[in-house]
């Protein structure tokens, strides 16, 4: 049920503060009137009873969570209209005859603009003031000092009451109190529970046929929102949550009444309801069903963890340490088609192959393996193959990691994430499209030959992947002594170790590339950061915030691109040969 915290009046106000809150405007005589057209100056001044005296406009709660604050910044500005007739017959002048600007920040302040020299009001005429006349509520960030810089809109009408002839001024009996034109209502999400914060990246809300969309910048469960007054219809909330899955709720009959601030709780209804499985209880092999289930515990067992085709598995709080043994040639977790990994808000995950030569999570081949939401993930393998992605002698799929803080290790001469060992005897490894859009990602390739995200030694055969995309987030990649952070690890004479293509994004916030071997100078060592064959201008999408305002274009050459022209922002250690690029 929404419950009404502020009054009419107390919203007067609060909208007084909340937007601009307030003048008594004033206009000019007839016979003020400058025979030169002249604009006439006029000043007016406003109080407003609640704020506090900052420099910059913003709304805050008060300490009983009841009413919201706001107050004047300087050089805000207010339009100035003509109001004539009364009532039904009333008519607002097309465009504004004058504009006021606040002289001062604080509580109070004095609005001084001028009219228009067209425009002669006199004694008794109305006039309307507004702030903000042209809100853009459709895109907010769930916060009350959004609002206050970009939604707030507020009325006021003042009644001329004197004009000096003398000196211009206008007066009004009575300071103007602006009235917010806008309802602000704060959403408490909850879990299915009713109890448990819901803590959500984005928020669709539906009032009637009017659609608001919220991004919050850090996900919260208290989302504020300006919206158009509405009577009597049907509201929806469609929310995703941190952990990446979708909630939902709905009501009808709801009204928002303009200059009213509402604080409701939501108890929010999950659209695609988990059942939970605790690893500690299982007996035997388990294969994760198609739909939404939650894993949670240590695995007591060596067990064979599956996931069915189509399926999300939601981890948390989840340790399965695999034992290296001839009796368990699977995965930590094996994927059987298309997969979704959800990491749960606040919980660490920790997942360990079984046999040596298989990773600690395997992707099907030509499905897709999916890595969201917020919390952490430690992989690694058990001898010879990837922490996500290949074994030795074993193919795998895509892999797309879009957020959680993910840290994967490979061993003997395997990468973090991608393609394992490859050779004759025991087969290729191949790994499909490597994407990262997101999340903070450590890769770290195992031994001396494999790369920190790419593809693995090969001795003979082959061991390779498709295109990798950095498209976003803080990632951190870690080379063998003879091997790249990112693309091929190092093959001999009867063996390739490739990668498709290496293409970096500019939502890039951090790319750190480590190699020991790398002392001395990027250049002098471009190999060992990154297949530099495999880099082309063609496929390489760095612009201003990552290589400067002149981008690439003509700073490659095919085999070693100049490194340092490329990323001229950043920074090489020699002593550790570690090359961090960020914007």
């Amino acid at each position: 049920m929404m419950k009404k915290i502020i009054s009419i009046s107390g919203w007067i106000a609060l909208a007084t503060a909340l937007i601009m809150m307030g003048p008594s405007a004033c206009s000019i005589d007839d016979e003020l009137q400058p025979t030169d057209n002249t604009p006439v100056t006029y000043t007016l001044t406003v109080s407003a009873t609640k704020g506090d005296d900052i420099a910059t406009r913003a709304l805050t709660l008060s300490a009983d969570g009841k009413t919201l604050n706001a107050t004047w910044a300087k050089d805000e500005m207010v339009q100035v209209y003509s109001v004539t007739g009364v009532g039904l017959e009333e008519t607002e002048s097309a465009y504004p005859v004058g504009a006021l600007t606040a002289q001062s920040s604080g509580v109070t302040t004095t609005l001084k603009g001028e009219f228009i020299s067209t425009f002669k009001p006199t004694a008794g005429a109305k006039l309307r003031l507004k702030f903000n006349e042209k809100p853009d509520y459709s895109e907010q960030d769930g916060t009350l000092d959004y609002i206050a810089t970009h939604c707030d809109y507020a009325v006021a009408d003042i009644i001329v009451n004197t004009v000096d002839t003398e000196t211009g001024d206008v007066t009004s009996t009575a300071t103007a109190a602006f009235q917010n034109q806008q309802s602000i209502v704060k959403f408490s999400l909850k879990h299915p529970d009713g109890t448990t914060p819901l803590s959500a990246t984005s928020l669709t809300l539906k009032v009637g046929g009017t659609t608001y969309n919220v991004t919050p910048t850090i996900a919260t469960s208290d989302i504020y929102v300006a919206i158009i007054q509405a009577s009597n219809k049907a509201v929806s909330l469609s929310v995703i949550s941190a952990d990446a899955d979708n909630y939902s709720y709905s009501k009808s009959g709801v009204s928002f009444d303009k200059s009213q601030y509402y604080a409701i709780g939501v108890t929010m209804t999950a659209d695609h309801p988990y059942a939970t499985i605790d690893l500690s209880t299982l007996t035997g092999n388990y294969t994760v069903p198609d739909g939404y289930t939650i894993l949670t515990g240590r695995l007591s067992g060596n067990y064979k963890i599956s996931i069915a085709d189509g399926a999300t598995v939601k981890l948390s709080g989840v340790t399965i340490n695999g034992v290296n043994w001839a009796d368990c040639p699977w995965a930590g977790i094996t994927c059987l088609g298309d997969a979704t990994i959800v990491l749960a808000e606040g919980t660490t995950n920790s997942v360990k192959g079984f046999h040596h030569f298989y990773p600690g999570i395997l992707p099907a081949v030509g499905k897709t393996l999916t890595i969201r939401g917020t919390g952490s993930l430690t992989v690694s393998s058990n001898g010879y193959a990837s922490g996500i992605g290949g074994g030795n002698g074993i193919s795998c799929g895509n892999i797309r990691i879009e957020n959680g803080t993910i840290n994967t290790t490979g061993s003997g001469d395997s990468p973090g994430i991608g393609s394992a060992v490859g050779s004759i005897e025991l087969g290729n490894s191949r790994c499909g499209t490597i994407t990262i859009v997101g999340g903070n990602v450590t890769a770290t390739g195992g031994g001396q030959f494999a790369a920190g995200i790419g593809s693995g030694y090969c001795n003979s055969g082959t061991s390779s992947c498709d295109a990798i995309r950095i498209e976003g987030g803080i990632v951190t990649a870690t080379a063998g002594k003879s091997a790249t952070a990112i693309g091929k690890g190092f093959a001999e004479s009867d063996g390739t170790s490739s990668c498709a293509s290496i293409t970096f994004t500019t939502g890039i916030t951090s790319l750190t590339l480590k190699n020991p071997n790398a002392r001395g100078g990027k250049d002098a060592y471009a190999n060992q950061f990154l297949s530099a064959e495999q880099v082309m201008a063609h496929t390489v999408d760095i612009t201003s915030s990552l290589s400067g305002a002149n981008g690439i274009v003509g700073l490659f050459n095919e085999k070693n691109p100049g490194f340092y022209a490329l990323f001229p922002q950043s920074t090489f250690n020699e002593n550790t040969g570690t090359w961090i690029i960020a914007p």
